[in-house]
């Protein structure tokens, strides 16, 4: 296999990681965006 194909796959499975990590950082899925859109204190996160 050729480097590429390797760093090609590194950077699919360090996006899919980050993708999960945020998924499990969310949580309850409550109302509001979850933090961080910076709306400031239309809604309640």
């Amino acid at each position: 296999m050729d480097w590429q194909t390797y760093t090609a796959a590194g950077i699919v499975a360090f996006t899919a990681l980050v993708f999960l990590v945020r998924l499990a950082r969310k949580g309850g899925g409550g109302p509001g965006c979850g933090g961080g859109c910076g709306c400031g204190d239309k809604h309640q996160h």
